[in-house]
């Protein structure tokens, strides 16, 4: 259960740390991303009236309405081991983002809801029923577009209130599992400064979801992937933090290309444990050359895993700066796939 009530004191210490000490914009965006956090969490919890009329309101992450969105009633069933989606009604929401569909529906069925709009990620809801008075937050996908629309914000608070859509709380059943850094690394070095200014925030230093994780976290999360040089004192501060402990900065492997450093990186890596198939997906660079982002993937023949790694050109040669903790894989088959990490 969400404690509301200490959630609303999170929300008042929030906007009295940023008060205290914050660049322009920044305690005004904290206070009204908190306040809306708050307003989602819950409305997650009260998910609305049993009826046999689907109807809500569809709005983004900044409470603005979402028109033309497709709204679902869906029946969610197992067949063969197989999850299928079956669409019983399907609707449109309107100017105000609202929508009402009417669905027949049985009593034993699984019933949920499917939201989609261009430019937001999916939404779904697995169960619940029909309902009135559902309000549903989507967010942004987070590609070319959302930055371009971060880059049109010429106000601070916007700027920042759009870019919290990438390192704040994802609404309760969106679906951003495949979602990855290498989709839109190439842009954050465009928004460097606003991900310093959340970073060094005490105001978005409170934690905003049921894991425990604030925006200021995601936020270093990200720069720690950028790895800008000249915010590499503060790399190598906040890699002391539990949160970053799985970073490791003492890999020193260089070459006159990106492949070069990466063969050096493979060959000792491979003299501490036995070689086996392993490849790299498609390297991502900044627009200027100059960063890199690479996933290092393992596989033997039952398990596998993954490895972020960060190259910056320095001066003609290219080094590796972090590896990273990426991910696992176990109970894989002996016949493949092999590549089992992909773009």
């Amino acid at each position: 259960m969400i404690d509301f009530q200490y959630f609303r004191r999170l929300v008042l210490l929030a906007f009295i740390l940023g008060a205290l000490s914050a660049p322009a914009g920044d305690p005004d965006a904290a206070q009204l991303y908190y306040a809306r956090v708050l307003q989602h969490r819950a409305a997650e919890k009260a998910i609305g009236r049993e009826s046999s009329i689907a109807g809500g309101i569809v709005r983004n992450s900044l409470d603005e309405p979402v028109a033309g969105a497709t709204v679902i009633v869906i029946r969610i069933r197992t067949v063969d081991g197989q999850t299928k989606f079956d669409e019983l009604a399907k609707g449109a929401t309107d100017d105000s983002g609202r929508f009402a569909i009417a669905a027949e529906t049985r009593a034993e069925d699984a019933i949920g809801l499917e939201i989609h709009a261009p430019s937001f990620l999916m939404w779904r809801r697995w169960s619940g029923g029909t309902v009135e008075g559902e309000s549903i937050v989507l967010n942004r996908v987070i590609d070319d577009a959302f930055f371009a629309d971060v880059e049109r914000a010429a106000d601070p608070v916007l700027r920042l209130s759009l870019l919290l859509d990438l390192v704040g709380r994802r609404a309760f059943n969106s679906n951003d599992f495949d979602e990855r850094i290498e989709q839109y690394y190439s842009h954050l070095g465009a928004v460097r400064e606003d991900l310093l200014t959340i970073a060094q925030s005490k105001a978005f230093a409170v934690a905003d979801d049921e894991y425990g994780v604030s925006p200021a976290e995601r936020a270093k999360n990200l720069l720690i992937y950028w790895f800008d040089p000249n915010d590499e004192p503060l790399i190598q501060k906040w890699t002391k933090e539990d949160a970053f402990k799985h970073f490791r900065l003492d890999v020193a492997f260089t070459g006159s290309s990106p492949e070069e450093a990466l063969r050096a990186y493979t060959d000792a890596h491979f003299a501490r444990e036995p070689k086996t198939f392993y490849y790299f997906p498609d390297t991502v660079f900044s627009p200027d050359c100059k960063h890199a982002y690479v996933v290092f993937v393992v596989r033997y023949a039952h398990w596998g895993y993954w490895q972020p790694l960060v190259l910056l050109d320095e001066g003609g040669r290219w080094k590796i700066k972090l590896a990273g903790e990426g991910g696992r894989w176990h109970g894989l088959s002996p016949e493949g796939p092999g590549m089992v990490y992909r773009d």
